[in-house]
């Protein structure tokens, strides 16, 4: 990594308040804030729980759906061709969109 990548990262972390910065002549120490950091884990993990619930809810309700649905049957694929671009015959459509009603 760069040194202006580490400064500029340094800087976003400051203004963010995460750390705190010296001076001790050229030297610029960094310490963490733990103080923003614990914030930020606190409100994660609300919404952690609050989705881990709704995840447990979901895997129950999938489970359900699994055990009271019967598999569907199995389709037979169609009798006729599908129309082409070159000379199709409409009447020949048995099947899809375009089929026959009459």
């Amino acid at each position: 990594m760069t040194a202006p990548a580490v400064t500029k990262h340094l800087k976003v972390l400051k203004r963010a308040g995460l750390i705190d910065q010296g001076r001790e002549k050229q030297w610029r120490p960094c310490r963490l804030q733990p103080q923003p950091l614990k914030d930020a884990a606190d409100w994660v993990e609300t919404y952690r729980q609050l989705w881990e619930l709704r995840l447990d809810r979901r895997e129950d309700y999938l489970r359900e759906l699994r055990t009271n649905c019967t598999p569907p049957m199995a389709r037979k694929p169609p009798t006729s061709t599908l129309p082409n671009s070159a000379g199709a015959n409409p009447a020949a459509w048995t099947w899809g969109p375009w089929a026959r009603t009459s």
